[in-house]
């Protein structure tokens, strides 16, 4: 399918521009960094001024590294734990989190789903688990503009939008990317806009190097838990 060749066509990453971060606790408007190997690796580093680490997060195959500065805590563990602390806490492959934010969407069609046109677009609409999930390909780059995920209520419980496309080394890559959650009950939108973008070239090894403060808390998932009895 051409959805999955634009995807292939990736086969690294590097992206740098604005990133805004909008919650009932957080408005964040500050310098994005994001490094990708496909379908290995991937890095995303918030920025403060100067280039200075803000927060990041990282994920390969195997495990997943994120650093929270607001609460001073370094958190990590396998990677099938990723999604439980990503920002819109919905469950998600790694190459879903991969897709989402470099923006090359790779939708997990099965069985389940059916086509249909929707204006100038095709939708494609399936299940996942107990969910539903409606995607939008642009029927002339054949990339996802949009996609939604909804409950057993027929409620969005998420979204995401990708917008003005531009070609790289062949392939369709979106420089807007928005993406809101209801998931953990208030609304959450985050919205990255990209203002430089390479595909193709090598990734250097530093650049999914991260620095973790001395003084944050450090909480590995993958350690089995403290049950023994304390008196």
């Amino acid at each position: 399918m051409q959805v999955a060749e634009n995807y292939r066509r990736v086969d690294s990453f590097s992206g740098d521009g604005k990133i805004i971060i909008e919650t009932a606790d957080l408005q964040y408007a500050g310098p994005v960094h994001v490094a990708a190997r496909l379908p290995d690796s991937l890095i995303v580093k918030v920025e403060a001024a100067f280039g200075i680490d803000v927060g990041f997060f990282f994920v390969d195959r195997n495990h997943f590294a994120t650093y929270a500065p607001l609460e001073n805590t370094y958190y990590s563990g396998p990677a099938r734990d990723a999604p439980a602390l990503l920002f819109f806490h919905i469950e998600a492959s790694f190459e879903e989190i991969m897709g989402m934010v470099v923006g090359a969407v790779l939708p997990p069609f099965d069985s389940t789903f059916a086509m249909q046109t929707d204006g100038g677009d095709y939708r494609f609409e399936g299940r996942r688990g107990d969910y539903r999930v409606r995607y939008w390909v642009d029927s002339k780059k054949y990339v996802v503009k949009r996609g939604t995920l909804m409950d057993a209520h027929g409620a969005v419980i998420a979204s995401q939008e990708f917008s003005r496309f531009r070609k790289k080394a062949g392939a369709w890559l979106p420089q807007l990317i928005r993406a809101n959650s209801r998931s953990a009950g208030a609304p959450q939108r985050v919205t990255v806009f990209y203002e430089r973008v390479e595909i193709g070239a090598p990734i250097a090894p530093a650049e999914f190097t991260f620095k973790v403060p001395a003084t944050a808390k450090r909480i590995d998932l993958s350690a089995p838990a403290d049950t023994s009895t304390k008196w």
